[in-house]
Formats: structure tokens, C-alpha cells, sequence
């Protein structure tokens, strides 16, 4: 409990994803960073079966020197093209079983990232920034779909207040530059979406 920590390698897995699941479990088991296994497809001369080796990268070697992202690398990015340094993350907690959300914030930017996955049905995240913090500004809306990424519709932040439709089964990530008015409490979002949805973070 005194000391961080980051994994030097999680794998990714065959499974899409797998790469996804994993770096939300290492995140609530208080890890601060991870490295991916494998990056790419890798010859593991140890492997009785040279097909294991298939699948376990986030990029496809398809041919000699040539390298295509798979699905998982989709799903990931929002972990790695997003939570940029000097962010850190803040609580998240969520009522509803389907939903999960990551928050991370930089206080002297105003930058914000909430990464999320919805197993269930389509739901409206409904939410507002708590403990005191009044933010406003524009927050872009990304989801993984079958062999890339999309940018949707931006989400407005209206006084703290902001509503995104997340799409059945879906990975997202909602990330931008908020201002706020004058405050020393670290802020925390929480919300209910049409589903029941609670998602509280700082």
C-alpha cells in the first residue's frame, strides 16, 4: 500500500478483448502502468505448438515487415492514446453490473479521460462532475467497432453536466480539456444513467 507499481508484461491474449479485461483488472488491483504481451506476433521457440503463437499481438504481421492492428488494439487504445502523462487516475464507481469506467484527470491542464466498457444493452450515461467542481468545455467521444475506431458525436460538459449514448456491448473512451471555476477540492464525476446507471469519479 506505500509503494506503486507497474506490470511489465499483461497479456493480451487471442481473445479481443482479453487486452481490455486485463489492464481493468490491473487498474483495480492499484497498478499504475502496464506493458503489453505481445505487441506483435512472436516466434516462442518454447511452444511445442508453433500455432499458440498465432493471435497473441495487438498488430498482425501479414505479410514480411507489413503489420495490420487487430481488434485488440482497438479496444486498448483508449488506455494508451488518451491517459497522457501527468494525468492521474480518480475514483469511478458504477450501480449498474454491465458498466465499467476508468477517470483520469490533470489538474493543472484541465485535461480529462473516462475510459469505459458496456457489456449490456444501449444506455444513456448520464452524468455530473461532484464535489463542488463546476466544469464546462467539450469532451470527444470515441468506441472501438470491428477493425477500428470511430469518433462519434462530441459531448457537451454543461456545469459539470454531460450525456453520452453508449451503444450495446461497447468499449469507449470520452476525453477532453475541461475549465472549471475556482477550486481546491479534487473533483469527482458521478451519474445516472436511463438504466440505472452511478458513475462517480475525481
Amino acid at each position: 500500500p506505500t509503494r506503486g507499481f507497474l506490470v511489465t508484461e499483461y497479456s493480451s491474449g487471442p481473445d479481443d478483448v482479453g487486452v481490455y479485461a486485463n489492464a481493468n483488472r490491473l487498474l483495480n488491483e492499484g497498478a499504475s502502468g502496464g506493458l503489453v504481451w505481445q505487441g506483435v506476433d512472436t516466434n516462442i521457440e518454447y511452444r511445442h505448438n508453433t500455432a499458440d503463437n498465432d493471435g497473441w499481438g495487438m498488430l498482425d504481421e501479414t505479410t514480411s515487415g507489413v503489420f495490420a492492428a487487430r481488434q485488440s488494439f482497438y479496444n486498448a487504445a483508449g488506455f494508451y492514446k488518451f491517459v497522457k502523462p501527468g494525468m492521474v487516475r480518480f475514483q469511478a464507481t458504477e450501480s449498474n453490473g454491465s458498466l465499467t469506467t476508468h477517470a483520469f484527470t490533470n489538474s493543472s491542464t484541465g485535461d480529462v479521460t473516462i475510459i469505459g466498457q458496456n457489456t449490456g444493452g444501449a444506455i444513456s450515461y448520464n452524468g455530473s462532475f461532484a464535489n463542488g467542481s463546476v466544469f464546462n468545455g467539450t469532451l470527444q467521444f470515441y468506441y472501438a467497432t470491428s477493425g477500428g475506431s470511430v469518433r462519434g458525436a462530441d459531448v457537451s460538459v454543461v456545469n459539470g453536466v454531460f450525456s453520452a449514448p453508449i451503444s450495446a456491448g461497447r468499449i469507449f473512451t470520452l476525453t477532453g480539456r475541461l475549465s472549471a471555476a475556482t477550486d481546491t477540492t479534487a473533483p469527482v464525476i458521478s451519474g445516472v444513467g436511463s438504466s440505472g446507471i452511478t458513475a462517480s469519479g475525481a
